[in-house]
């Protein structure tokens, strides 16, 4: 007997969710023009990290908070702060090894004023950490058992990173106020709605929701908030047009310039957006599940894999609502202002027959204006959800999710109380689970004893297959139904099946 099985060198780039964890960032913000700190009106908060060095258990990263804050000064005038708090940390994982390929994203989950006096505010955000990565993992896989080995083959499908790309593009727009206004501070998301691949590039689509703070000449604070839809092909070398692609975006840096005449102003909008994206393309393998021999047994080493691959993205609207009531000390609201520090933190989420259970808390800052007491103030609103949307999804499958507050409609109802609804939106990236069972190392064991008898007679049983039937046999699955024509599949159990030794 010839031995001499054939393995074939395979690799697997598995995406999955790795840890998440929080960091907190804090920041002192001092005015600049000597101006005294009276109210604070609206505090928020935006977050990014990127990768920086992975080790074996431990991958590292970098980030940015940037802090914006809105307050009234003693004279009753509006004024603004912008402040960048960089900060650094690490996420340490038995998983991590020095194969594993980063991807960090970050959201804000609250954003606290710690204290404030007329000279400074002191903030504090709670930042959450995912590290999502591609797990790479070659092994040897039988596919061929050689001269005198009987084989199962089976074939599945697997996911392989082909291509991978970090890149930087400027998106630039602009829209009008009328009348003359002055422009107190801007907060900005990017939503990424879809992706699809073309032949060594990304198309990518989605939306920059702008929430614009500005006051007119009577200094009374407004707010606009401003759409800018984009399209935009990013380089991917080695993508095709069947990849399945997973990006992050994050707006860098964001500069608005308003230009103004008497009757009408001009805002000239430009987002620095820094995007990573990874492209997956579905593979398959044809690999030796199973093995015998009638002369010799056989000693087989397997290993299970866990496969996940990237299947699809999709993006989930819905709204929220609720209601937050003054506290007694407060001045009744007239009027509202603005909206501010819109953020969506989602806690979880649960899938459950072609749907996905959301739970979560949208958050916000309240400016309103009161007439009986003349001042602007605030007050910061927390609404939880809990709903279900319909999506492609099965039980076994994964969600990554990204989650944004797009609008807030309000109404106020007896000075005291505030109706509100907030607009959400979730970004869904779907990962399908499998796991497959693999020869890796095979042996010739000792001989086996050949049966001397004319025939041998196995009893089947419920829910054996063909293979099992003939690898007790020690016969081909042909040789089984060759020998025994009036065999019926599937097996029920108890036929008696026949192999014979020395058929004329």
């Amino acid at each position: 007997m010839s031995f001499e099985p054939t393995f074939e060198a395979s690799r697997f780039d598995n995406l999955m969710r790795i840890s998440s964890s929080q960091a907190i960032v804090e920041a002192r913000l001092k005015p600049v023009n000597g101006t005294a700190i009276a109210r604070v009106l609206s505090v928020s908060s935006f977050c990014s990290v990127s990768p920086s060095e992975t080790f074996l258990h431990e991958s590292r990263y970098s980030g940015r908070v940037n802090f914006k804050v809105i307050y009234a000064c003693s004279e009753g005038k509006n004024h603004a702060l912008d402040y960048n708090a960089d900060f650094s940390d690490k996420v340490t994982s038995e998983m991590i090894t020095t194969d594993t390929l980063p991807l960090f994203s970050a959201s804000i989950i609250d954003t606290d004023i710690v204290s404030v006096d007329e000279r400074e505010i002191k903030l504090a955000s709670v930042v959450l950490v995912n590290l999502d990565a591609v797990q790479r993992q070659s092994i040897d896989i039988l596919t061929h058992g050689g001269e005198g080995v009987y084989t199962h083959e089976d074939k599945f499908n697997f996911s392989r990173l082909c291509a991978e790309t970090k890149e930087e593009f400027t998106i630039s727009d602009n829209t009008e106020f009328v009348g003359n206004v002055s422009m107190l501070g801007h907060e900005s998301k990017i939503i990424l709605a879809s992706t699809r691949s073309q032949t060594d590039s990304c198309i990518l689509e989605g939306k920059i929701v702008s929430d614009i703070f500005f006051e007119d000449e009577e200094g009374q604070i407004s707010q606009k908030t401003h759409i800018t839809n984009f399209t935009h092909e990013a380089g991917a070398i080695g993508a095709s047009d069947n990849a399945t692609m997973l990006a992050n975006l994050v707006i860098k840096e964001s500069r608005m310039s308003l230009e103004s005449d008497s009757e009408k102003s001009a805002l000239i909008m430009e987002f620095e957006v820094s995007s990573v994206i990874k492209a997956f393309e579905e593979q398959s393998i044809s690999h030796v599940s199973d093995v015998f021999s009638v002369s010799h047994e056989l000693v087989a080493e397997t290993k299970t894999l866990d496969l996940r691959s990237l299947k699809f993205r999709t993006l989930i609207a819905d709204r929220v609502d609720g209601q937050v009531t003054l506290d007694k000390n407060s001045a009744l609201a007239d009027t509202i202002c603005a909206i501010s520090g819109q953020t969506l933190n989602i806690t979880s989420t649960r899938i459950n027959a072609n749907r996905i259970d959301f739970e979560g808390l949208a958050s916000c800052n309240v400016v309103y204006f009161s007439q009986d007491t003349g001042t602007k103030n605030s007050v910061s609103v927390e609404l939880p959800f809990s709903f279900s949307a319909n999506a492609q999804v099965v039980e076994s499958n994964e969600i990554l999710v990204k989650g944004h507050v797009v609008g807030v409609q309000t109404k106020i109802r007896r000075g005291n109380e505030i109706d509100i609804k907030a607009d959400i939106e979730i970004e869904v990236d779907v990962i399908e689970k499998e796991t497959r069972s693999v020869i890796t190392a095979l042996k010739l064991g000792v001989e086996r004893v050949i049966p001397s008898s004319a025939f041998s007679i196995h009893i089947a049983r419920n829910g054996e297959t063909l293979w099992e039937v003939a690898k007790s046999l020690g016969t081909t699955p042909e040789l089984v139904l060759t020998q025994n024509p009036k065999l019926t599949l599937p097996l029920n159990g108890g036929e008696r099946v026949i192999a014979y030794r020395h058929l004329k």
